[in-house]
């Protein structure tokens, strides 16, 4: 028999026992046929694969190579020595080999393919991808070249090419659940958010036990605001992988958002049993049980005390970290250690002793132990640092005026010599200061102070800069008006003294003497005149008054509330009694207190004005919340308005109009809150609701508000606001709290505001910065709003059709209310105000500056407004 034939024969056979997986006898046969015919290459291929089987690698690529030797145009020698060079990881010698099979055999998909694996292990993508779509366009019915094209997109960051390529993939092989979880990746790089929700549920559908698409399912929901749901899809991806902590982060940032603070912390205890030393965990915690104080105040010491724990381990973990001192002082603060407060901020400064913040947050302390020349040294060290620290201001202002009680001139030498002689205060024993040597600086903190109206601080800085530049004329000019005003004040507050000897009876006398008292910088007298004002007359409304604050600082208050409850015990309806007794509770801490004061304030209010419904629902339990809110703006007619409403006989009001609950008394909780409203049950048609004009300049109010109350309905009255901001100013004239000309107190506020960069003036805005001007500029406030609470729970109105035409406007509101119609008796405008005509600079001034926000107001709410 011809021995070729023989050969073929027992080669065949080779093949035939290698396919039975019959290793040894196909070795065998190989070794056969080169004993016969050693010249025949295919023979060395297929006993390389025998020896590639029997894990002999080195043996193996002998007899590719061999069989490439012989015949260099077998192709499926060269792709199986680069598949042992794959198995080798030895990925340049594969894409060799793989390459010079492309040459002999380019039609051939399975070698692209096999490329592009060996040019994604080199990280080469661009290679990659070349040869995967040579392998889909030859084979367009084998998916895993779209699967693999994929990757390689992903890894160039071609996110839309690398969706093309898993949907085709995807059409091919409908149940790999890891495509899905690729193709989210793609979708959630191009931010497109719901189709990345649907395909990461796809492949939890296809694979409920895999961890990564539960994971990056609660990312995608996340970025939709989604925060409920992936709450249980991080909680599903935690079942399936425990001690993974990635999840748990995101599980408790998506608890954070939604402010369910317990929740947070557990989570978050539950990483550090993980990783006892993860710094980010550990700083996560003691951030939330921070916020947690803020809900839980019943137990806030004791989480204090577990937060202070967390900034003390952080500072283990990395002690160089300032702003875990700063930190951890915050909390001493809270907790009343203030010393210990202190001692953390000059730990703060040691490792960064140029930061101003830590010297200004020693001062606040300082002020509180009433250390007032401490705080003086701290406070000027740190506007020397940086001045534009208007803040500071008012504070250093007030510390110099406690100093300044006994005797001005005896501080302004102190504080010269302390100049002249370099003298120091030591904080703690451990943090030396020196007064700044740096007339500029105290020029200009004398010009600050001034303005503010801080006379006493003023002149003793004035002193300090003419004590380092000796015959300066403009400091001496600057000195000499503040001097000049200081005496109007004293003339001012001589004024009122002999008008109270002539109306010693008369409350608002001695509100008004207080008032300039106040000005005066004489805290102590200020507080006892507006003592007197109380006693005088103490059935009004206090509640909106400024002075609370003094009576708290010169410890009046608890002699405040002795006297309400002697009123109360004499007259024990008085509704305004109690309404200010509850005020003076909340000033002094006493929440519950001051929830019985509220509680019974309304109800003696709703005897008077609804005794049918006393009688019939005050004592049911099951009550409504507000119905709705007046949230602004201010000086546009919200007065009016809301007491329009309240004469409807199915609206019982608030003890008080504005309670500033959700901007300023948020931390009294919703039963201090609620107190302010009558209860209604539930299956009643009466509604109840307030009116805080400031509500929608308050940056925390939405997100505060719809947590807790996201169905109520939000009214909002705009005003022109050019209108508004002069109506603003005479009001404040009015309440004695401005004493600047219109034009200086417009044009002032107008140039800070034309000094700050684009990137700051929205932050200017919400931080009520210039704000005759700032709250003028609805659009930023009403776009926050918008973008928390649905639109059509909002009712848009403006201020001049409702000053023409009110009886239609409140239908319109009734309307919105879901409330019948009703037809006042008369629509008498209240506290509006009268003032003169307006120089038309000024008008043309704030209407240019308010034009282009107008504008962008009528895009967004698609509604006309023809403000001029």
């Amino acid at each position: 028999m011809n021995t070729k034939k023989i050969a073929l024969g027992l080669y065949q056979q080779a093949e035939l026992y290698l396919e039975r997986g019959e290793l040894e006898t196909s070795h065998h046969l190989c070794n056969q046929v080169i004993e016969i015919q050693s010249n025949f290459s295919p023979v060395y291929n297929t006993l390389g694969k025998v020896l590639q089987a029997m894990e002999k690698l080195d043996l193996a690529k002998q007899n590719y190579q061999q069989a490439i030797t012989i015949n260099s145009n077998l192709v499926e020698a060269h792709i199986n020595l680069g598949n042992l060079f794959t198995q080798q990881q030895q990925w340049q010698a594969a894409i060799e080999s793989y390459e010079r099979a492309i040459q002999l055999n380019p039609n051939q998909a399975e070698i692209h393919h096999k490329l592009g694996e060996a040019f994604l292990e080199l990280e080469k993508w661009d290679e990659a991808v070349i040869a995967y779509q040579k392998a889909t366009e030859l084979n367009p019915k084998f998916p895993w070249s779209f699967h693999k094209l994929g990757e390689a997109f992903l890894e160039l960051e071609k996110w839309d090419k690398a969706v093309i390529a898993y949907n085709r993939f995807i059409e091919l092989n409908p149940d790999f659940p890891w495509s899905y979880k690729k193709l989210g990746t793609a979708f959630m790089q191009l931010e497109k958010w719901e189709e990345a929700v649907k395909v990461y549920r796809r492949a939890t559908e296809l694979k409920p036990d895999l961890y990564l698409p539960h994971k990056n399912l609660g990312d995608a929901l996340m970025q939709l605001s989604k925060c409920s749901e992936a709450v249980t899809t991080y909680r599903r991806a935690i079942e399936i992988e425990p001690n993974i902590d990635v999840a748990y982060y995101n599980l408790g940032e998506a608890l954070v958002k939604l402010e369910r603070w317990s929740e947070a912390v557990a989570v978050y205890r539950q990483i550090i049993k993980i990783n006892p030393n993860s710094y980010l965990a550990y700083s996560k915690l003691a951030a939330t049980l921070v916020k947690l104080t803020e809900v839980e105040k019943n137990r806030k010491f004791d989480i204090y005390s577990e937060a202070i724990a967390c900034y003390e381990t952080l500072i283990q973990l990395q002690p160089n970290q300032r702003e875990n001192y700063h930190k951890l002082a915050d909390i001493l603060q809270k907790q009343g250690k203030l010393e210990a407060a202190v001692d953390s901020y000059i730990e703060a400064i040691k490792l960064k002793p140029d930061v101003p913040w830590s010297y200004n947050n020693i001062g606040e302390i300082l002020m509180k132990l009433k250390r007032w020349n401490q705080a003086i040294f701290t406070f000027l060290t740190a506007l020397n640092m940086e001045k534009n620290m208007p803040w500071i201001y008012q504070t250093l202002g007030e510390a110099l005026a406690q100093i300044s009680q006994s005797s001005l001139e005896d501080q302004i030498n102190y504080y010269c010599s302390a100049l002249q002689n370099h003298r120091s205060e030591i904080i703690n024993s451990k943090l030396v200061l020196h007064l700044p040597q740096n007339s500029e600086l105290y020029l200009y903190l004398g010009n600050s102070l001034s303005k503010k109206e801080q006379y006493k601080g003023a002149v003793i800085i004035y002193n300090m800069a003419l004590q380092l530049e000796v015959n300066d004329q403009e400091i001496t000019n600057q000195l000499q008006k503040a001097l000049e005003k200081k005496l109007e004040l004293k003339l001012e507050v001589e004024r009122y003294r002999r008008a109270i000897e002539q109306n010693p009876k008369s409350s608002k006398y001695y509100y008004d003497l207080a008032i300039t008292l106040t000005r005066q910088e004489e805290l102590e007298q200020a507080s006892l005149a507006f003592l007197k004002a109380i006693k005088l007359n103490p059935e009004i409304n206090w509640s909106y008054n400024r002075f609370w604050n003094y009576l708290k600082q010169s410890d009046k208050l608890d002699e405040v509330v002795s006297f309400y409850h002697q009123i109360i015990h004499n007259k024990p309806h008085s509704v305004l009694s109690h309404l200010n007794l509850g005020e003076v509770l909340s000033e002094r801490g006493k929440i519950d207190a001051a929830v019985t004061s509220y509680r019974t304030a309304c109800y003696e209010q709703t005897l008077k004005s609804h005794p049918n419904f006393v009688k019939k629902y005050w004592h049911q339990e099951q009550v409504t919340n507000p119905n709705f809110i007046i949230i602004g703006t201010g000086k546009s007619g919200t007065t009016s308005l809301y007491n329009y409403l309240t004469q409807h006989p199915q609206v019982l009001p608030a003890i008080k109009k504005e309670i500033y609950f959700w901007s300023r008394h948020f931390d009294k909780g919703i039963n201090w809150y609620l107190a302010h409203f009558p209860p209604i049950p539930k299956a009643t048609k009466f509604l109840t609701g307030e009116a805080t004009p400031t509500y929608i300049n308050s940056w925390q109010t939405p997100t505060r508000l719809f947590s807790i109350f996201p169905k109520i309905k939000l009214i909002i009255i705009l005003r022109n606001p050019v209108d508004r901001a002069i109506s603003h100013y005479y009001h404040e004239v009015r309440s004695k709290m401005e004493n600047k000309s219109l034009s200086e107190a417009i044009y002032s506020q107008l140039e800070r505001l034309h000094q700050m960069s684009e990137s700051t003036l929205e932050q200017a805005y919400w931080n009520h910065i210039s704000y005759y001007i700032s709250y003028g500029v609805y659009v930023e406030f009403i776009k926050k709003w918008m973008a928390i609470f649905p639109r059509k729970q909002f009712l848009i109105l403006r201020s001049e059709d409702f000053y023409q035409n009110p009886a239609s406007i409140m239908e319109k509101v009734f309307n919105f209310l879901d409330l019948p119609k009703h037809q006042l008796k008369n629509y008498q405008k209240l506290n509006s105000g009268s003032y003169p005509t307006l120089p038309q600079s000024i008008h043309q001034s704030l209407s240019s500056y308010f034009q282009p926000y107008n504008q962008k107001l009528e895009a967004y709410l698609g509604m006309k407004f023809n403000w001029e």
